[in-house]
């Protein structure tokens, strides 16, 4: 049985899966027992989370060889 799996049966109500190859971030949310994607995001992409935003390309900024911050 996968993590994904074992997650949903015990009820974890959110599944995050971040790809640094292909610079996706994909949100799922629990759904009458099952994962559904609510947002799959790139770069550009920003996402906000119970009051935290995560802006995709400050996130993948190191695999891309770029900083975040310009001042670093």
């Amino acid at each position: 049985m996968t993590k994904l799996n074992r997650y949903a049966r015990s009820g974890v109500p959110f599944y995050w899966i971040v790809d640094g190859t292909h610079q996706t971030f994909e949100v799922m949310e629990l759904v009458n027992g099952f994962y559904q994607i609510v947002h799959a995001l790139t770069l550009g992409d920003t996402f906000e989370f119970r009051g935290l935003r995560f802006e995709m390309d400050a996130i993948f900024a190191p695999i891309v060889g770029g900083s975040p911050n310009p001042e670093v």
